[in-house]
């Protein structure tokens, strides 16, 4: 057996994919709780089996990550797969990192539940880090597959399952079935089968797209359309000279603008930022976009003052605390508050976004074609996005215990 060292999670629950549509009432289920307003963290130490391990625009997320992440609204950056090879077994080390990490969620006030989402066949590793789990465990997928691992399960492990999320209405062949049905996902749903297929993908191609890495950069996921469009490949940045070789700049979102306004000054990301700015499109998010102002401050309840940004744009802004920072209003020299979803700025092939969740949104990517220089395809992020907006809605729960 392994060593226990990690105190229990009790706000989580343990997720095991039992086949290949598993992942589908589970995303469901995660928009659901979404929705309504739960902050949700889908935790996936290591990739599923080979079936799954395709990466996303050579940034190396998983594809399940990353269609968990939609689902959620996080950056799937966040997810922080332990990058291990699909099909290794983890050992002793590789679980003492996973239940580390989950440890250090656990403790973040900024996500009301964990999704601990592993594959079936975990074995000892999986069951180890399952245990640390309070909610219970949860199988996903058919209920053939989910009859085929409940029994194979251990003993130790059958006394944590709680009950299943199917891909079909209901338990199709038993009449005394092992696990109670929580919620399940109606069959021949278009939206069922297009979701696996539009999170695989990738594009070498596309037009070169560096992200900075910020040090306190935010979980949404406002990027995500740039990753999931074939116009784009995206990558993220850590220094400046990685800079030159992108045609599009994005500066995201920050939880904590001030200390990251150091991380750029110390690393020289404002002398690169103003030597490209005008040169190369440039695209700013949430209090990324405040940061880039001549000067923000806080609303109130918040840091008191009134900060310097790196004054590439003649504007101030107003940040808005809560769960994630945002960008609340901004108006430029001697003009009024806006509170319009992007300003944008033709001549110096700039953007910013301070909303979150606007990105894909229609008045947005019109607006993003003056700066750009180009009329950016996010219909992926699109049909993705409103697909897991439909099987979320279509998702039968039966038993709501979460």
């Amino acid at each position: 057996m392994l060593n226990r060292s990690v105190p229990l999670v009790y706000k989580g629950f343990t997720f095991l994919i039992c086949d290949e549509g598993g992942l589908v009432p589970l995303a469901a289920v995660l928009r659901r709780l979404t929705s309504g307003g739960e902050s949700v963290f889908p935790f996936i130490p290591v990739p599923f089996s080979p079936r799954m391990s395709h990466t996303l625009c050579g940034a190396g997320v998983p594809a399940d990550a990353f269609m968990l992440s939609l689902a959620c609204g996080i950056n799937a950056a966040y997810l922080m797969s332990l990058r291990l090879k699909a099909g290794k077994v983890p050992d002793s080390e590789d679980y003492e990192k996973a239940a580390a990490r989950l440890e250090e969620i656990s403790k973040s006030a900024d996500y009301d539940r964990i999704a601990l989402v592993l594959d079936s066949d975990c074995g000892e590793w999986g069951e180890e880090l399952a245990g640390l789990i309070c909610g219970g465990v949860f199988l996903c997928g058919s209920s053939v597959s989910v009859k085929a691992v409940w029994d194979k399960a251990s003993d130790d492990l059958r006394a944590l399952m709680k009950g299943a999320l199917l891909s079909e209405k209901s338990w199709s062949f038993l009449s005394k079935p092992p696990l109670a049905v929580i919620a399940a996902v109606p069959e021949n749903l278009p939206e069922a089968e297009i979701l696996p297929d539009l999170c695989i993908f990738g594009n070498t191609d596309g037009v070169k797209t560096g992200v900075i890495n910020l040090p306190f950069m935010t979980d949404c996921n406002d990027t995500a359309p740039f990753l999931m469009s074939m116009d784009f490949s995206v990558s993220l940045i850590n220094e400046p000279h990685e800079a030159d070789e992108c045609n599009i700049i994005i500066v995201p979102s920050s939880e904590n603008p001030r200390g990251d306004l150091l991380f750029l000054e110390k690393r020289g990301f404002d002398i690169k930022l103003k030597e490209l700015f005008g040169k190369k499109s440039v695209v700013a998010f949430g209090t990324g976009f405040s940061m880039l102002g001549t000067r923000f401050s806080f609303e109130s309840g918040s840091e008191a003052g009134i900060f310097s940004g790196l004054g590439l744009g003649d504007y101030e802004s107003v940040v808005r605390g809560g769960k994630r920072l945002a960008c609340s209003k901004f108006r430029f020299s001697g003009e009024k508050w806006l509170f319009h979803p992007i300003s944008i700025s033709g001549e110096y092939l700039f953007a910013g976004i301070p909303f979150h969740g606007e990105t894909a949104s229609e008045p947005v990517r019109n607006l993003l074609q003056m700066p750009l220089k180009l009329k950016p395809d996010f219909s992926e992020y699109i049909i993705a996005d409103r697909a897991l907006s439909v099987l979320s809605e279509k998702c039968i729960v039966r038993n709501n215990i979460f």
